[in-house]
C-alpha cells in the first residue's frame, strides 16, 4: 500500500534526520477548527447563532453560503463538546443494538425526563451535532394542508424553494431502499389494501456512487456535514463547552448572550443578530431567564402521540437476499397520523447480518399522531430546581387532549390494520410510549401573527426585539404528523437569508 507523505529534508550524510511534530496534547479534537470562548468576547458578531444541532448548523451553513466573500463575522457556540465527527451510523462498528447502547448512555444523551414527571421520555444531546448524531435522518415534508390552517404566518408556498434546497443538501432520496424485495412486497400489500400513500422512506443519506476521487465518507447526514461545508464557504468561530443563559436586550434590540463555562467562568458575546437554536425545551428557558416578556413563550408544548411494537414476517414469504426495510406511510389530507416501518437486527441501516431461510424477519412499526396545541401544554422555569451553572432547571406541564387520546386510537387501529394486510405477526402490544420519547417535541415558541400566541414572526425574529430570531422546532406551530427535522431546517434557511438580506 502507497502512502503519499510530505518531503522531509535530509542531512548532509543524507539520512533523513528523526523529527517529530509538535502536536498539543488534545491534538485528536482537532478535526474541526475551534475558538476559545475568551477570544469570542473580544468580538462583535454580525450574527451569533447559539446551539449547533440541526437548526443552528442549518443557520450556520446559509449563512456562510450567503456571505461569503463579504467579510462578515459568524460566530457559533455550543453547550457540549466534540462527540462524533459524523452520524453515528456512519461508524461501521455501532451495529444496531451498540448504536442504542451508546445512545442511551447518559453521559452521551441527557435524560432530562427523568425530572419531568408529565414529559418522561424527553432525553437531549449536549454536544457538537446534537441529536442529529443519532437521528433517524427519516425526512418527510409536512402535509401541505396544516400550512393553510390559520396558526401558520407562513405559507407552503413560500417555503417550498427552501424545502428544496434543504433535500438536495441533505441528499434526500427514497431510493435507500431501492430494489429491496421486502420493502416492495409490502409496499404493494399496502397500497392495494387501503393504504395508498404508502412509499419508500425518503431518508437524508448519500448513496450515490463515489466518481473522480470525490470524498464521501458520511452516508448518513448530521450537523457535521453542515459544519463541513461551513468550512469551505466562509469563516466562522466555534466555540465547546460555552452555555448561553441569557440574551441581553437594550431598548429592544438584542446586543449579546450571557455564557457560562463548565469551569465557572462568564463572559458577553456581543452580537448584531442573534439565532436561537438550542431545542424545543432549552430555548424558552433562555428567554424566561433572560427576563424576556412574552405571553405564549414556552407554552403551547406539542410532540407527537408515538405508538410501537415489535413483530415479524414469515421467512419463507420472501426471497433469500431481500434487502432493507423502510416504508412510510405519510399523513393524508383526512388523517393527522403517520407510520414508519424499519428492519431490525440490521435490515434498515447498511450493517450487514443475513437472516438464515428459517428465521423469522423482525420489524419494527412506529405510528406518529398529531398532537392538539393547548396553551396548558408548556415549559416553564422550576421555583426551586437550578442546575450545574446555578440556572433554574426547567419544568413541563403536559397532557394529551380527549381529541389526541382520540387519534391515538385511531393510530392504534391504522397499525393492526397495516399489520394484517402486510401479514405480519406481533411480538406484543402496540404500546403507547411515555410523552417525549418521540424526540419531537415543538411549539414552544412558535411563530405567528399574533404576539399574544406566538413568540416570533414568519421570519423567526421574536415579537418586539429587533436582532432576536429563533430556528429550532420550538417555532412551529403545529406539529402534523411528520418528523419536523427537514421543515425546521427549511425555516432555518429562511431566517438566515432574512437576516443576511436586511
Amino acid at each position: 500500500m502507497m502512502v503519499y507523505l510530505p518531503t522531509i529534508p535530509t542531512s548532509k550524510s543524507g539520512i533523513p534526520p528523526v523529527c517529530y511534530p509538535e502536536m498539543p496534547e488534545n491534538y485528536l479534537d482537532y478535526w474541526i477548527p475551534t475558538t476559545p470562548i475568551e477570544k469570542m468576547a473580544t468580538e462583535e458578531y454580525d450574527v451569533l447563532i447559539v446551539g449547533s444541532g440541526a437548526g443552528g448548523s442549518a443557520a450556520l451553513y446559509r449563512m456562510c453560503e450567503q456571505w461569503k466573500g463579504k467579510g462578515k463575522k459568524i460566530g457559533i457556540i455550543e453547550a457540549g463538546g466534540l462527540l462524533l465527527p459524523t452520524h453515528a451510523q456512519n461508524i461501521s462498528t455501532l451495529e444496531v443494538e451498540r448504536f442504542q447502547r451508546y445512545f442511551l448512555n447518559p453521559k452521551i444523551s441527557t435524560p432530562i425526563g427523568w425530572e419531568l414527571p408529565q414529559f418522561p421520555g424527553a432525553r437531549l444531546v449536549f454536544a457538537l451535532g446534537g441529536r442529529t448524531l443519532f437521528w433517524s435522518a427519516v425526512c418527510p415534508r409536512m402535509n401541505e394542508m396544516e400550512f393553510e390552517l390559520g396558526d401558520w404566518p407562513i405559507s407552503y408556498k413560500e417555503l417550498l424553494s427552501y424545502y428544496n434546497n434543504v433535500e438536495k443538501v441533505l441528499s434526500v432520496t427514497q431510493e435507500f431502499t431501492k430494489d429491496s424485495q421486502i420493502t416492495d412486497i409490502l409496499l404493494e400489500r399496502l397500497r392495494e389494501n387501503g393504504f395508498p400513500q404508502a412509499t419508500p422512506v425518503p431518508i437524508a443519506t448519500d448513496i450515490s456512487q463515489a466518481k473522480f476521487g470525490k470524498v464521501g465518507s458520511d452516508v448518513f447526514f448530521s450537523s457535521i456535514d453542515f459544519f463541513a461545508r461551513s468550512l469551505n464557504l466562509s469563516p466562522f468561530d466555534l466555540a465547546i463547552y460555552s452555555r448561553a443563559v441569557q440574551v441581553y436586550v437594550e431598548n429592544n434590540k438584542a446586543t449579546g448572550v450571557k455564557v457560562l463555562t463548565w469551569g465557572g467562568k462568564t463572559y458577553k458575546v456581543r452580537a448584531k443578530n442573534i439565532i436561537l437554536s438550542t431545542s424545543t425545551l432549552e430555548t424558552p428557558r433562555i428567554l424566561l431567564n433572560s427576563g424576556i416578556e412574552g405571553k405564549a413563550i414556552g407554552h403551547y408544548l406539542v410532540n407527537h402521540s408515538f405508538l410501537e411494537v415489535n413483530g415479524n414476517f414469515d421467512r419463507s414469504e420472501f426471497p433469500e437476499n431481500f434487502g432493507n426495510l423502510g416504508i412510510l406511510v405519510p399523513q393524508a389530507e383526512e388523517d393527522s397520523y403517520q407510520l414508519q416501518m424499519y428492519g431490525r437486527g440490521g435490515t434498515f441501516f447498511y450493517h450487514e447480518r443475513r437472516i438464515p431461510l428459517r428465521d423469522k424477519v423482525p420489524f419494527y412499526l412506529q405510528g406518529f399522531g398529531k398532537v392538539e396545541p393547548q396553551f396548558k401544554n408548556r415549559v416553564t422555569l422550576h421555583p426551586t430546581k437550578k442546575d450545574y451553572f446555578g440556572i433554574p432547571k426547567i419544568h413541563v406541564d403536559f397532557s394529551y387532549s380527549e381529541k389526541d387520546i382520540k387519534l391515538i386510537n385511531m393510530i392504534q387501529q391504522k397499525m393492526e390494520d397495516s399489520l394484517v394486510v402486510m401479514k405480519g405477526k406481533k411480538e406484543e402490544e402496540i404500546c403507547l410510549r411515555p410523552p417525549g420519547l418521540d424526540y419531537h417535541e415543538m411549539g414552544t415558541c412558535r411563530m405567528g401573527h399574533n404576539s399574544e400566541t406566538s413568540v416570533t414572526n414568519k421570519y423567526g425574529q421574536v415579537h418586539n426585539i429587533s436582532g432576536l430570531f429563533i430556528a429550532d422546532n420550538s417555532v412551529l406551530p403545529h406539529s402534523g404528523a411528520a418528523n419536523p427535522t427537514l421543515t425546521m431546517m427549511a425555516l432555518a434557511f429562511h431566517t438566515a437569508d432574512y437576516i443576511s438580506k436586511r
